[in-house]
């Protein structure tokens, strides 16, 4: 009969597992909202630009980049610490 430690172990691991796999969908998540918001940005650039050629100084794009690399940065630094903490359990 396990001990009341060893189901807590147990529990705090699939807490763990659940955890792990949330955040790596919110990870790829975030990719894929990026991309949609790139393609819309796009778009709505490209007609405006229709109506109202103007030179494209990038900012934008520079700004969704970096804070999409830095958000992925942190996902990958949270799973990490998240799989330390479950083979830390073991």
């Amino acid at each position: 009969m396990p001990t009341t430690k060893q189901m807590l172990k147990k529990g705090a691991q699939g807490v763990l597992d659940v955890t792990i796999v949330a955040t790596k969908c919110a990870k790829y998540g975030l990719s894929f909202t990026t991309g949609l918001v790139k393609q819309l940005f796009g778009g709505a650039q490209n007609m405006a630009n229709e109506f109202a050629p103007a030179p494209s100084l990038g900012i934008g794009e520079n700004l969704l980049e970096a804070t999409e690399k830095a958000a992925k940065k942190s996902f990958d630094l949270l799973i990490s610490a998240e799989k330390s903490a479950k083979e830390a359990l073991k």
